[in-house]
């Protein structure tokens, strides 16, 4: 006959009469051999052996517990098989004609491990019985029964299982007064957890009925709700309204979550259906409501799985932990609930979520409050008890709604949440972070909820709300100002309205007393760990000495994580004492000496609502909102990766908000690119924008030899442009050049101060226009200046888009004509990380002048090749 070899997992099963196995010709020593004789055979490395199992009756118990002893040897004897389960039964066992295995109600499984030097067990009740059905499913009456011959074998006081026992007794009752929903299956994993962990290191003579116990419990926890409906057929017959406990089953879970349970339920019916004894007379009324169950799982499968295809159609942004953020005084989690598939709602949920990305979960959700989870763990395993949650949508002050939700709908929304979070759990905020949907808004939000028996306070924004990358919010372009927010919540049974910005969230308040000495809030003793910190600015000098005496006073192993700053005016507001580069360099700097997340604003004076900041992990310094000459407000970025002499800022009319990035090391000698973000110009608000930072480089002591603008995209006609170029050199008397790329050193436009006209060289403008081929050897190719390498670096530290469909791009610049690396360098910024650039010439020669080297590169790759189109 042809051997049979077999591949892949491999189950031996040994089918026997238990009393055989343990008396006759197929005892311990004879199946050991056989399964030497067995693995010695055929394992290699394409062949597992998964599972072995002792099929016969009551294998688990013949003599003082066969299988576990048959396990021992295998476990000792061949310690390759140790990755193997060795499985026997308990109880009456029989085998089908088509292989499956029939036992008695009350039958058993127990499954044998290797894990951490020695062997542990699991029981399961057995999956398919042959007994009448007052009770297929098992389940409750099954828990009920076991539990109680449990008690009453250990009724006494002193019994060291008695305590726990009761209190099983009692979370049980609890669980079956609840109505289905996620708090009923957590309390049968509750039970199951509390019984292991009494058990663990304990021997008892009842092991067996305490892993039955544990068992059960947790096939509880899997299908309460199917066990849940059987319970109820029980006692009420057909007539009860299946869909209706369904849907309270599964509410507020996920999508994914909710489709796992009713797939589970129906499983469990479809189970029924399948016995024989399910077609019995007396079983009619059961078969007609299993049958129920059955269709009304599939009709809530079909419309979970819709909702599912519907939100799988909406955008999502990869969070990423870009500045992580201390979460404060207490264990907080938030939970960010996408309201909208918009691009802006997408992007600053995603930002949101990054702030505190370790604990945070990001769900996306509809109208009918499905939604699927986009980041962070699932709600009802979040381990933090404070809770937060936050709405992301556009707010209507005119439709009272934020993401199209009314008052109410948030109600719902939050009530169905709560029901799968932890019990121990409370939601302490619920945040509108949209735009203004309303004064009172955020009250009739808390009021509903209070009438829900949930009592939290509630915020809402009272402007134009906008959420920065690193997750910070600003109401109408001003950050940590009153009247940009409005929170509402209870106090002492009363609807109360409480100040928007409060010290809870802080492990200490510091403040600088008239006599320069430290002042703190509270002690700090106890304190452990990373610190979130406000401090009452002094002069800068004042406050850097109380912070260095704080760190020193500070218990070990204890350090300030995140400085929060609230200026006030005078000497105390560090922009007006220092100026915009002062104020910059003072916030790096103390950022540097403490290791520490550092963020300054203003609540007072010209620039009250502005702020600064600088994070550890981050490359600049950030100063926002401060506002410049003739009442303009301005923003600046201070880089470290950024060439010296350069000034960089974006240009896009009725835009009178410019952000202008410099160097973190300042220069003399500097030149001011703007890039042209507009399909129109109004030359008198860009000549302003670009005057303003004329201003500032002077007042550092600084100066400017040429501004540039780049027409990236040629918004506007060649003829808008030179108007432009024309009026910017005889307004500032300076000269003035126009590039097609912020990249690109060649100009297409310039005029110097005194030219009658403005020099256009339109060569240098389209690299389609085809060029003669300048076979210029590779040794003479210019390769990047410092200026597009430190671009490239700068564009790698921000958050891009992958590449679609492959890991890699390896962009080939073909000539050494300048537009052509223009243009290469322009492809190069959409994915700096993912990007490598070869020069090649004619004949293959070719060097790698940025990137991962070739031989490094790993993955799906995409080649790009840059050049002339020529005949």
């Amino acid at each position: 006959n042809e051997i049979y070899t077999p591949k892949g997992n491999v189950r031996l099963n040994f089918v026997d009469h238990g009393e055989n196995f343990a008396n006759g010709e197929n005892g311990m020593a004879e199946l050991t051999d056989r399964v030497k004789q067995i693995y010695d055979t055929y394992a290699n490395e394409n062949t597992y052996f998964d599972r072995i199992a002792l099929v016969g009756c009551d294998t688990t118990n013949i003599k003082q517990g066969l299988a576990r002893n048959f396990a021992k040897t295998i476990y000792d004897n061949m310690p390759a098989l140790r990755t193997a389960q060795i499985t026997g039964r308990g109880g009456e066992l029989e085998v089908n004609e088509n292989g499956t295995k029939t036992m008695k109600t009350g039958g058993t499984k127990t499954v044998y491990s290797w894990y951490n030097g020695g062997i542990i067990s699991t029981t399961r009740s057995a999956k398919t019985t042959a007994d009448n059905l007052k009770n297929p499913l098992g389940g409750f009456d099954e828990y009920s029964k076991l539990l109680n011959e449990l008690i009453k074998k250990k009724s006494s006081t002193s019994s060291k299982h008695h305590d726990v026992l009761k209190k099983l007794e009692e979370d049980f009752q609890k669980a079956q007064a609840l109505e289905p929903g996620d708090l009923k299956t957590k309390i049968f994993e509750k039970m199951a957890n509390d019984l292991d962990r009494h058990l663990q290191g304990r021997e008892t003579k009842y092991q067996k009925q305490f892993d039955k116990l544990s068992a059960i419990a947790r096939k509880c926890a899997e299908n309460t709700l199917a066990y849940y409906l059987e319970n109820k057929f029980n006692k009420s017959g057909v007539d009860i309204d299946v869909r209706a406990d369904m849907l309270k089953g599964i509410a507020g879970l996920s999508l994914g979550e909710q489709l796992g349970r009713i797939e589970g339920v129906k499983s469990e019916f479809e189970g029924l259906l399948s016995k024989d004894e399910i077609n019995l007379a007396k079983n009619a009324a059961r078969k007609a409501w299993a049958e129920a169950c059955v269709r009304k799982a599939s009709e809530i499968v079909s419309g979970i799985t819709k909702s599912q295809r519907a939100l799988s159609a909406w955008d999502r942004r990869t969070v990423v932990n870009q500045f992580e953020v201390s979460p404060g005084l207490r264990d907080t989690h938030y939970v960010v609930v996408q309201l909208q598939d918009d691009p802006d709602i997408v992007e600053s949920s995603a930002d949101m979520t990054g702030k505190h990305s370790k604990n945070s979960t990001l769900i996306q959700m509809d109208k009918n409050g499905d939604y699927r989870l986009v980041h962070g763990p699932k709600l009802r395993t979040i381990k933090a008890d404070n809770i937060k949650i936050l709405f992301t949508g556009h707010g209507s002050k005119g439709l009272k709604t934020i993401g199209r939700r009314a008052a109410n709908d948030i109600v719902d929304h939050v009530v169905a949440l709560r029901g799968v979070l932890p019990a121990q759990s409370s939601i302490d905020t619920v945040a509108m972070k949209g735009c203004n949907s309303g004064a009172d808004f955020s009250k009739d939000v808390a009021m509903g909820l209070k009438a829900r028996n949930i009592e939290t306070k509630v915020s809402s924004r009272l402007g134009l709300s906008k959420t920065e990358l690193a997750g910070r919010n600003t109401v109408n372009n001003r950050y940590h100002l009153d009247e940009g927010k409005v929170v509402w919540g209870y106090k002492d049974g009363e609807l109360t309205q409480f100040d928007p910005y409060t010290d809870d969230n802080y492990h200490l308040v510091v403040s600088v007393g008239e006599d320069g000495s430290l002042q703190l809030n509270r002690s700090i003793e106890g304190l452990e760990g990373k610190l979130r910190i406000r401090v009452m600015a002094s002069n800068f000098n004042a406050t850097l000495a109380a912070l260095e005496e704080l760190e020193d006073q500070l218990p070990d192993g204890t350090s300030m994580a995140e400085i929060n700053i609230k200026m006030s005016d005078g000497s105390a507001d560090w922009y007006a004492a220092h100026g915009v580069f002062g104020y910059s360099s003072r916030v790096s700097g103390l950022s540097s000496r403490f290791n520490a997340n550092v963020l300054a604003y203003s609540h007072s004076g010209l620039s009250r609502g502005s702020h600064a900041y600088r994070y550890v992990q981050g490359k600049y310094t950030t100063v926002d909102r401060v506002a410049g000459a003739n009442g303009a407000t301005n923003g600046f970025v201070f880089r470290n990766a950024q060439t010296p002499g350069y000034v960089i800022f974006s240009y896009k009319k009725d835009r009178s908000y410019p952000v202008y990035n410099f160097a973190t090391r300042p220069n003399i000698d500097n030149i001011i690119l703007a890039t042209i973000d507009s399909d129109s110009c109004s030359k008198r608000e860009l000549l302003r924008q670009f005057k303003d930072a004329i201003n500032l480089i002077g007042d550092s002591g600084g100066s400017v030899s040429k501004i540039g603008i780049t027409t990236e995209g040629n918004k506007m006609g060649v003829d808008d442009y030179k108007v432009m170029v024309s009026f910017l050199s005889r307004e500032l008397h300076i000269k003035v050049e126009a590039y097609n790329t912020y990249t690109q050193t060649k100009p297409w436009l310039s005029m110097n101060p005194g030219d009658s006209q403005v020099t256009e060289d339109l060569g240098a403008k389209h690299l389609a226009e085809t060029q003669p081929y300048n076979d210029k050897k590779l040794q003479s190719w210019d390769t990047l200046t410092q200026e597009q390498t430190d671009k490239l670096t700068t564009e790698s530290q921000k958050t891009k888009p992958d590449l679609a469909n492959h890991d890699h791009q390896i962009l080939f610049q073909t000539e050494s004509d300048d537009n052509v690396k223009d243009s290469t360098l322009k492809l190069a910024f959409k994915h700096p990380t993912q990007t490598t650039i070869v020069q090649m010439q004619k004949d293959g020669t070719h060097r790698v002048v940025y990137g991962t080297q070739l031989k490094d590169i790993t993955g799906k790759v995409k080649m790009v090749a840059v050049g002339y189109g020529r005949e």
